[in-house]
Parts: C-alpha cells; structure tokens; sequence
C-alpha cells in the first residue's frame, strides 16, 4: 500500500461579496450564490514508502493546499486521502513556539507538540541544540532572536523527531548558507539512509533536483505533470522561460514619440505586418524560420530614394537588431502615392520572447539623422512573438553551433593536450596521478605525436 494516496481530491472555497452575504446565505441560502475557487482539482497522486516527491508550480497553484490535505488540516471537498504511517509536517516553523521562553525551554515545548514524551525529548535536547548552532542565544528568550534564527531551532526540532513520512513546506531557505545546506543533508540522509518517505513543495529548484526522485507540476490547482525529476524540472523551466519572455497581455505597442523631432508628413507609414513563409500573416515565429516585414506607405508629394529603416527591440527594450535600405544598397528611385517595401529574412536568430518594432522613413541616412528630421516614425508601434525549441539554447539570439567531444587517450585527445601543456596552457600532471589519456611510450597511439621531452611528456598511468 503506498505511504500517500489522494484519489480525485479537489477543495473548493466559499467566496462570498461581503460577510453580509455570508450570513444571509446561513438562514437563506437560495437567496445569495457565492463563488467558487478550486484550489485543487481532480489530484491523483500515489507516492510510495521510502520516496521524495516534490511538488512545484507558480504562486497560486496549489502547492500548500495539497500538503495541508495530506496533513490533515484541510478537508477537501471532495476525494480520498489515505496516509499510512506517522506523519510529521514542516508547514510552519514557528507553530507553538513561546517568544518569551528561553530556546531551550522551546526545544522542550516543541519536542511535546511533535509528538515526543518527556524522555525522548531530552535525550535528544542536546542534539537539537547542537544542530541549530544558535550558540549561547540558545538561553535568551526567543523574542531576541532573529527571524532566521527562530526558524533554525523550530527546523532542528522537527527533524529530530520520530516520522515515517515528512511534508515540508518552503522552510528550507533557513539560516545562512552553511546551514542551509547541513539542512539539504540531512534530508537526504533521512531519505537515503533511513528510507522516510518525504514531500516537499518549494520554489527553490536546487533542494528539489538534489533531493527528489519524481516531480509533480501543478497548474491551477491542477496536475499538469509529473515524472522523473530532471524531465519535470525541463518542461517548468521551458514554462518559466515562455512566461518570463512574454509581454502582459494588456501591454500594447509602445507608440512612444517620434525621437527624430517633428515629422515632415511626406511619407506615411500606414500599415505593418508580419508574414510568414507562405506569405500569410501572422503573429508568432519559429527561431530559425522565416518572415517577411511588410510596410505599407503613402507618399503625398514626390520623394527621391528615401531611406526606410527597422529597428527590433527585446520586451525589456534592449535594442537586437536594426536593418536600412541604404545598408542594402536598395535605390527606391523616385515615386509617389501608396507602396509597399518588404523586409525578408530567411531565418529568425532570435530566441523566445516577444517583440517591439519602430520603423520610419527618412530623406536620407545622415543629413537628417544629423537634422532630426524624419518623414514619419512609429517608435516601438508593432509587436511580434518568437517561440524557440529546448535545442535552440537560451539568451537573445540563436548562434549555429555544434559540440565535438574528444574522448580520454584518443589521438586527437592526446596530440591535443601535449600541445596544451607545451603552451602552458594546461599543467603538467605529476607522476602517478591519474592521467588525462593512458599511452604508453613504446607503443604511442596513431597519429599521436610523441612528446619532445620530459617537461612536456603525459604523467604514465
């Protein structure tokens, strides 16, 4: 049977305008409708005896509630909750704790709310003390404490209790560094070594990938995955990426000032759009595929090759790319009355996120750049998308790479690093150390050039 189970659990709360609203629903209950918000919906989750879970997700989507079902202080609304074993929970540090009573009589008065008698508690006062490392401020009130250091003793409490299954709830990030990563280990060394089964929900993601063997992605109060640590982990962070790359979605294109002074009015740029390859318009692009810029404009009075220019900015507006007719050499001659001019590129660098466009159309590159002066500028006026594949990478733009592996005692591994110690680049490995490649001198591998002397020559071995 396993240590946890929840079949399709779900906790609905009561929402209502006013408390007024809520009393009239006691003696009427017809006459007011409240809304509902499900913290949680149809949860399936089995974890068995000697595992550790973890549960992440953003803010809001139900992380604390399904720990708090687990340990029985939230009834769900509806399912089944099964818990076989003595639970132990690390949902709030400071629970019981009495602010004007020294640490160790706390030690004493937390040890009882755990669970432990009078005995257990002091054989093992002197261990708890020991592992919070609050020094002599274990005697003073606890009112004198700071806050990291009242959460160091109620964690150092609550890991020295007697437990088959532990829930923790975002207390890791405790104390200081140091401590923080004696906490991490003994949590492994309870999972590992003493086999307890653990679950913890934390948006720190170090602790999660160090000490969970499965994750479980919750959305909405909604499991949206769940699986092996490191492929949970790719698909919240690829989330985290998107979410972060986005523009609001009551965010608009900017249509900030024209920078360049005053418009001529001449030329207006009347219509943009986005195409993709097939030449239909879209909002959204590949990394490494096509689009086509498509800039619609009028010309009132006859012009002579003026200069249509783009500029692309990163929704935090860090400026990633600029492009003019004048850079590629296109003469638009002389013309008046509506056109079109179209901006092809065969393949998008940039990686994901979304994206702000300012295109303007000027007499000439310099004269009027120098003048401030413009025929028509939209700074910032039209927005595109990019969403990027995991092999894509990360960052601003998409560089063509590719990786070359050199495998320990192969030739090109050999002649590599011989070269690297002769230019001082990398040092020579002392004799008997475990060296980078294994080549013995007699018989040197082919193609492999032989080191010139001794200074240079790989340690044996």
């Amino acid at each position: 049977m396993p240590a946890i189970s929840l079949k399709d659990v779900s906790k609905c709360y009561l929402v209502y305008e006013s408390p007024m609203k809520a009393l009239t629903r006691m003696f009427a209950p017809k006459m007011v409708v409240p809304e509902e918000v499900w913290a949680l919906k149809d949860i399936n989750i089995e974890i068995e005896h000697g595992e550790c879970v973890g549960i992440i997700g953003n803010n809001g989507s139900g992380k604390s509630t399904i720990l708090a079902v687990i340990g029985g202080i939230i009834t769900p609304t509806t399912g089944e909750v099964r818990v076989e074993g003595k639970l132990s929970t690390l949902l709030d540090l400071t629970v019981g704790m009495q602010m004007e009573l020294s640490g160790v009589e706390n030690v004493s008065i937390l040890g009882g709310l755990l669970g432990l008698s009078d005995e257990q508690t002091a054989e093992r006062a002197d261990q708890m003390i020991e592992f919070a490392e609050l020094g002599d401020a274990i005697h003073r009130p606890v009112k004198t404490y700071s806050t990291g250091m009242v959460m160091r003793l109620g964690f150092s409490v609550a890991l020295h209790v007697e437990f088959d299954l532990l829930i923790v709830d975002e207390v890791l990030a405790v104390g200081d560094n140091n401590f923080h990563r004696k906490c991490v280990n003994r949590m492994r060394e309870l999972h590992h070594t003493h086999k307890k089964s653990i679950v913890i929900a934390s948006h720190g993601l170090g602790e999660i990938a160090a000490l969970t063997d499965r994750l479980i992605l919750l959305d909405k109060g909604r499991i949206a995955s769940q699986g092996p640590t490191e492929e949970v982990l790719t698909a919240y962070w690829q989330q985290c990426e998107r979410e972060r790359n986005k523009v609001g979605q009551r965010v608009k294109p900017l249509e900030g000032p024209n920078p360049y002074g005053d418009d001529m009015g001449d030329v207006k740029i009347e219509a943009v759009r986005f195409l993709d390859g097939s030449g239909v318009e879209q909002e959204s692009f590949q990394t490494a595929g096509p689009m086509t810029m498509e800039i619609w404009f009028n010309a009132l009075k006859p012009v002579k090759n003026p200069l249509f220019r783009v500029q692309i900015f990163r929704n935090d507006g860090i400026w990633v790319h600029g492009m003019n007719t004048y850079r590629h050499n296109c003469d638009l001659g002389h013309f008046q009355g509506r056109g079109c001019i179209k901006l092809h590129y065969p393949v998008i660098n940039l990686l994901e996120g979304d994206y702000y466009v300012s295109v303007g159309v000027w007499p000439d590159e310099y004269t009027s750049f120098i003048s401030d002066v413009a025929y028509d500028v939209r700074e910032m006026a039209f927005l595109f998308n990019v969403y990027s594949m995991r092999h894509h990478g990360a960052g601003i733009t998409m560089m063509e790479a590719s990786w070359e592996y050199l495998p320990p005692s192969s030739p090109p591994a050999i002649k590599s690093e011989v070269q690297m110690v002769r230019d001082g680049h990398l040092p020579q490995l002392p004799e008997g150390s475990p060296a980078f490649f294994d080549a013995s001198p007699e018989d040197p591998p082919e193609d492999a050039e032989p080191p010139e002397d001794e200074a240079a020559a790989p340690a044996e071995g």
